[in-house]
């Protein structure tokens, strides 16, 4: 009899393991990565390098130490994350992405192009891993893709000029499932300048948005817009991205497509990539007049992705108002990986500033995690 129960036990006990293995990695959400494609979007802050350009009329030039300690820090954060997909903002060229790439676990594939911003010569970037992904299509920078903001009425509200970054484009290829995703990346205008820079900013989201309709319409229906964005949803600049702004009275629904913020539910306690302290000054005196907390970073996907998107979060890896390594969040997003189908669906230049960056207090340098705990709306939607 104890013979007969030795046996049972010795043909029950590895399939009970591997049920409670199975039950263990669906309680801790554990995953294959290579079943889901990683997308994160990241301000870096002025990477820049340790060279003046005498091209630019204001930059942060670093000291070597001082360099090295922010693409360090930088890609902490980065490997904690482990994209596969990485959009960057704020780099002075492709020199300093080579440079961090030596710090990254992950090999990627640079995408850059020189901007035409000749005020702080910031660009933006695209990095993808080789192992996961191809290109599939050449690369655009659309620096010079302009559309004009028009009224209702016909006016010409804001003349046709070309965004500053212009718009990184490029077609992805997932190679496990042989799907293409068009990825866009930009940077749009910053709100200092007030409402003149509104205006700018929103005439910017106009042309980006008539790019994103002619990608959709000409060649991919699958659509993903990384980058910061400058401005809080909602607000006009990312209704007209959306494509709420087009949702009026006698609005035709054939014609209208909605893309989503991904992270537009978020809980709101979390949802900021970024904290700013305002100040009014006048004369010789500062009033000030609170801090807040914004998402100016956005992942903006095509319908396609309402189905596909099975993580969502902001990687809550420091403090951004120490502004080390960067005064911004990335945003991180994870897609399912399934095999590919039909798929239908009816300067004003000022005076030269330099700012010589030393490098981070050796008490404060150490990147310090926000503790935010994960509830089971991030880890499981």
């Amino acid at each position: 009899m104890n013979l007969m129960k030795l046996l049972i036990a010795l043909v029950l006990v590895p399939s009970v393991l591997a049920v409670s293995s199975t039950k263990f990695n669906q309680l801790y959400n554990k995953r294959v990565s290579s079943d889901f494609l990683k997308i994160m979007t990241y301000n870096t802050y002025f990477l820049y390098d340790t060279k003046i350009d005498p091209s630019l009329s204001y930059e942060k030039v670093y000291t070597k130490e001082a360099f090295h300690k922010k693409l360090a820090a930088l890609a902490e954060v980065i490997n904690s994350v482990e994209p596969d997909v990485l959009a960057l903002q704020e780099v002075e060229n492709k020199a300093v992405l080579v440079e961090l790439s030596h710090f990254l676990k992950k090999k990627y594939k640079i995408l850059h192009y020189n901007s035409n911003d000749t005020f702080t010569g910031q660009d933006v970037a695209l990095l993808y891993n080789k192992d996961v992904l191809r290109q599939s299509s050449k690369l655009y920078n659309n620096l010079d893709y302009k559309v004009p903001l028009i009224g209702k009425d016909g006016y010409v509200l804001y003349p046709a000029k070309p965004l500053s970054k212009g718009i990184l484009e490029v077609e992805l290829e997932i190679l496990k499932s042989n799907q293409k995703i068009v990825f866009l990346v930009t940077h749009l205008k910053s709100q200092s300048g007030g409402f003149l820079s509104d205006i700018k900013r929103f005439a910017q989201a106009n042309t980006l948005r008539h790019k994103i309709e002619e990608v959709y319409k000409t060649k991919n229906k699958r659509i993903i817009l990384l980058g910061d964005l400058n401005d809080v949803n909602p607000t006009a600049t990312l209704e007209i991205l959306t494509g709420e702004a087009q949702c009026v009275y006698d609005y035709d629904p054939s014609k209208l497509v909605f893309f989503h913020d991904i992270l537009v539910d978020y809980p709101v306690e979390k949802n900021f990539t970024y904290i700013f302290k305002k100040y009014k000054k006048s004369g010789n005196k500062s009033v000030y007049l609170g801090t807040f907390k914004s998402r100016l970073d956005f992942i903006i996907a095509s319908p396609w992705a309402n189905f596909e998107i099975k993580k969502k979060y902001i990687e809550s890896a420091y403090d951004p108002s120490s502004r080390f390594p960067s005064d911004h969040l990335p945003v991180v997003a994870e897609f399912l990986i399934k095999k590919d189908s039909v798929f239908q669906e009816k300067n004003d230049k000022k005076s030269k500033k330099i700012e010589i960056i030393e490098p981070e207090n050796e008490e404060t340098s150490n990147i310090k995690r926000i503790e935010v705990e994960k509830d089971a709306w991030e880890l499981n939607l």
